[in-house]
């Protein structure tokens, strides 16, 4: 007997099979869809060949704007969509961190004229580390969309913007060298920072983190590592939140294997060559090796994306941070004189900053730890008094001698006179007549010179209560880590040292605590001209 039953199956089969594939095809794919296709083909149409890194990149800028490129479609299942594309994070934060030199800045301008003619009606805002940057960063974004094939569609474009219209909707690119002052009121769907690690914190403080308020803001930080440990997109690689997760999408790349980091030999590792992008020849990492010199430092961090510590700090890492952990408990009647020393407001983004330390058995103790910006005369002296008021909450009974710097003219001498007016006990160091102490070049050596010898023999520690309204321990921690040697050539082979944090950032908090450490180091020793016996003292 002749059995078919295999033949009807199969062609049951077959007819199955070309009944689903008539589905699939009448199937409509969503909007977000559509697209997320759209992003990726103009990622790959701009005539670039992108590396692994870049590729990696985008899909996870793709994953962090997912909420926008479906925000569109109703109810759309994320977490499907996520598992469905490869997404392991849909963090709307991403932070980036590469060698110099990796193709950080076309990464960013690839994705910024996807999202700009993919997706209608929405912003791009960069923020770059100076007006050139950002200016031929927007450049760079235009020749893209030229060779994606839209440039017809570029309806306006300057130095700062660059709007697309397509199908009638437009979007629009912002691109802004970054300065708190100009800043204020930008905003977007995506914000990108270009090189980071090499803006002002508060950029990130004051622009960046109140857009993350919003749902519909994506983040991009994109770097290459900042030579300051304390820096705050170093920081970002590492944050958590409560229960120990990453606060945000983080992408390292290291051309340096963790056995080699973990041996203090990064600058010597050749077993991550295969990361390199293909315009990078891993052959001539030996000669980069002999350019760098003893510069292992720099080869680390700028080559091989590995932090390290900067050879021209003033003060090492590890003496800074050691200090911040050193901790004493001093109350009322163990100390007869504290120490406010008192750096003024020059203007710009600096900031008004006070440090008050006092000795004890030989330890300089910091108390108190204040920078804000102050305008106007109301604004300073009610930051002047209120760091007085929780020095006499503490310590009732001591002197308060206070050591102003008076390199911005009679600014030391008015807050002197200030505080006189609601102190007791209350003493000014002067110069030549003039209240207050000059900063000078020279000057900057000694207090480096002596804040390092504290430093280095462990005779420096903070409060168990130290008094503060702005974060200021913190910042003064970071801002001594950025504190550096700047050493600067002159005629006839000459050279000469200067120090500095303001590369940075402000600092402050941290010539206030050099002036504070230096002068008061002088007077518990009396070295000043100072009438003592008239202050017990």
């Amino acid at each position: 007997m002749i059995s078919y039953k295999k033949y009807l199956e199969a062609g049951f089969e077959y007819y199955q099979s070309c009944e689903l594939d008539k589905k699939r095809k009448r199937k409509k794919t969503s909007l977000g869809d559509q697209r997320l296709q759209k992003l990726r083909q103009l990622l790959d149409g701009m005539g670039l060949e992108r590396s692994d890194m870049q590729k990696n990149f985008h899909e996870q800028f793709l994953a962090a704007c997912a909420n926008k490129i479906y925000s569109d479609d109703v109810n759309p299942n994320m977490h499907a969509i996520a598992k469905r594309e490869g997404w392991t994070d849909l963090k709307q934060q991403v932070v980036c961190s590469t060698p110099r030199r990796f193709g950080k800045t076309t990464a960013v301008a690839m994705f910024a004229a996807a999202f700009a003619v993919a997706l209608p009606d929405t912003t791009v805002c960069i923020f770059s580390t100076g007006r050139r940057a950002s200016s031929k960063l927007l450049a760079l974004v235009k020749s893209l969309i030229d060779d994606a094939g839209y440039l017809e569609n570029v309806t306006k474009s300057n130095a700062e913007q660059l709007d697309v219209c397509v199908n009638g909707r437009s979007s629009s690119i912002f691109s802004y060298p970054a300065a708190v002052s100009t800043l204020r009121g930008s905003g977007g769907d995506c914000i990108v920072l270009e090189e980071a690690g090499f803006m002002d914190e508060e950029i990130f403080l004051q622009i960046v983190v109140p857009l993350l308020e919003m749902n519909s803001t994506s983040l991009i930080a994109i770097s290459t590592l900042p030579p300051d440990a304390k820096n705050f997109f170093n920081d970002l690689l590492v944050l958590r939140d409560a229960g120990g997760e990453l606060l945000f999408n983080v992408q390292e790349v290291k051309l340096a294997c963790e056995e080699c980091i973990k041996k203090k030999k990064p600058a010597e590792c050749r077993h991550m060559q295969s990361l390199a992008p293909p315009w990078k020849d891993p052959n001539r990492m030996d000669f980069v090796s002999l350019l760098y010199g003893e510069r292992d430092d720099l080869m680390a961090r700028e080559t091989l994306g590995v932090a390290g510590e900067d050879r021209n700090k003033a003060f090492l890492s590890e003496l800074v941070e050691s200090m911040f952990k050193r901790t004493i408990k001093l109350r009322r009647g163990q100390v007869k004189a504290v120490f406010m020393s008192y750096d003024p407001n020059g203007g710009g983004d600096s900031e008004l900053s006070l440090i008050t330390v006092c000795w004890y058995r030989g330890q300089c103790v910091l108390l108190g730890a204040d920078a804000q910006k102050a305008r106007g005369s109301d604004e300073v002296e009610t930051v002047l008094l209120l760091h007085y008021r929780r020095v006499r909450q503490q310590f009732p009974d001591a002197w308060v001698i206070f050591i102003g710097e008076s390199n911005l003219g009679h600014e030391a001498s008015w807050a002197a006179n200030c505080l006189a007016k609601k102190a007791t006990r209350f003493y000014a160091l002067s110069e030549k007549t003039r209240v207050g102490v000059i900063t000078t070049a020279e000057r900057k050596q000694a207090y480096v010179s002596t804040l390092l010898q504290l430093l280095a023999t462990q005779a420096i520690c903070i409060n168990d209560k130290v008094f503060t309204d702005t974060k200021g321990v913190k910042k003064l921690e970071r801002q001594l880590l950025a504190f550096k040697k700047i050493k600067k050539d002159r005629a006839y082979g000459l050279s000469s040292v200067m120090f500095s944090g303001k590369g940075s950032g402000n600092d402050d908090l941290a010539m206030a605590m050099l002036i504070g450490t230096h002068f008061s180091n002088k007077f518990t020793k009396k070295e000043l001209s100072v009438n003592y016996r008239s202050m017990g003292l």
